[in-house]
């Protein structure tokens, strides 16, 4: 005759492997593999604003491998080397020309980091903006940088992912919409 596990032992058993399984989750559904990048051409201030948003789990890792340590919370070095590396790692370019971004600041925001540029809007109108975006890429293969552009009501997106080098965004102005008109007798 075979013995035969308790009702109450199965149900034991269940609920320590559901709390376990329970415990697992939340260590990988915080790795999002995912930054994204908002440029916005101001044209009150003649500067085009940029902020980058990166989880900061993501940029805890990020920082812990380049330089053995991370701690974006409480260590202004550490925010400041990732700062420092996501500029190194997003370029924009109005032509030929390298556009130098202009630190603004840095803030964590519950799950994200924040790094904020200014860069001056070339004086010659810009065509075309091309955009290179390899934050984070170089530590994870996954890794996906969503880029948005806004310039007055112009609107373009670009996801940068894999291989993915250069992108040129063409500039261009919105096309007045075609309104229809009624006419009455």
């Amino acid at each position: 005759m075979q013995n035969k596990p308790s009702k109450r032992l199965v149900k034991i058993v269940l609920l320590i492997c559901t709390g376990l399984f329970a415990g697992l989750l939340p260590a990988h559904s915080h790795e999002q593999k995912t930054a994204i990048t908002k440029i916005l051409f101001n044209d009150k201030t003649g500067n085009i604003e940029v902020s980058h948003r990166l989880n900061v789990h993501d940029a805890e890792h990020a920082v812990q491998n380049f330089w053995g340590r991370a701690d974006l919370i409480s260590d202004p070095q550490d925010m400041d080397n990732l700062a420092l590396y996501v500029r190194s790692n997003f370029i924009l370019r109005a032509g030929k020309k390298i556009l130098e971004p202009n630190p603004v600041g840095h803030e964590i925001d519950g799950p994200y980091v924040w790094i904020y540029d200014e860069l001056e809007i070339p004086k010659k109108r810009m065509k075309s903006l091309t955009i290179e975006n390899y934050i984070l890429r170089d530590v994870w293969e996954a890794q996906s940088n969503l880029v948005n552009i806004e310039l007055g009501k112009f609107r373009a997106s670009e996801n940068f992912t894999g291989d993915d080098t250069a992108k040129l965004i063409e500039l261009k102005k919105p096309k007045p919409s075609s309104k229809i008109t009624s006419k009455s007798k």
